[in-house]
């Protein structure tokens, strides 16, 4: 089996959004247990589903407390939400950009004049 899953680099946003829209949906919650070992958490992403259909285990993966919560915090939706409001700022960041490059060629020509 290949691995598709795109490594992204810093704010590669395209990549980010197509792991994300691979990732499950969830809901996702922290499952947390203290055993001998000490205080372990689970995160729980899904349930898997036979060829009915029907729900037959939860799918966990287990990591520390502080990752749990980390990871679910930064779900899908909140992931896609992120990238949106980045493409948007990026966006209007760029109208700005455009309107000081021609209010400075505007000027330009006044004082040529």
């Amino acid at each position: 089996m290949t691995d598709r899953t795109p490594t992204p680099t810093p704010l590669d946003l395209a990549a980010l959004r197509e792991i994300a829209e691979w990732a499950t949906e969830g809901p996702w919650r922290i499952y947390t247990v203290t055993d001998s070992g000490g205080r372990s958490a689970a995160v729980e992403t899904a349930w898997a589903h036979d060829e009915q259909g029907e729900d037959t285990e939860l799918v966990t993966d287990w990591c520390s407390p502080e990752d749990a919560a980390h990871i679910v915090a930064f779900d899908p939706p909140t992931a896609l939400a992120l990238i949106a409001r980045v493409e948007e700022l990026a966006g209007e960041s760029y109208l700005h950009e455009v309107a000081a490059k021609e209010a400075t060629a505007r000027a330009e020509a006044a004082e040529a004049k």
